[in-house]
């Protein structure tokens, strides 16, 4: 993914717990970095307490976040039939 980061599109959502050992937060990072440098727009969001998954009020918070994400970027779009 970090290798075709200028071909995603629309915008994207990175969610990462920072103590995940099944995926190293250094990766998304990484994937974060090739994304700005392309120039592509995207949202991060890292939580310091959780691992890979999403638990408590972290994880309502990341909930929260992707909510707020698909409104913002999804809402007006329509599905191809």
């Amino acid at each position: 993914m970090v290798a075709h980061a200028e071909r995603f599109e629309p915008e994207l959502l990175l969610v990462h717990g920072l103590p995940d050992v099944n995926v190293l937060p250094a990766a998304t990072l990484r994937f974060s970095d090739r994304l700005t440098r392309a120039g592509k727009h995207h949202d991060l969001v890292l939580l310091p307490d959780q691992g890979h998954q999403l638990m408590g009020a972290p994880g309502e918070f990341a909930l929260s976040a992707a909510a707020r994400f698909f409104v913002r970027h999804l809402r007006d779009r329509r599905v191809a039939e």
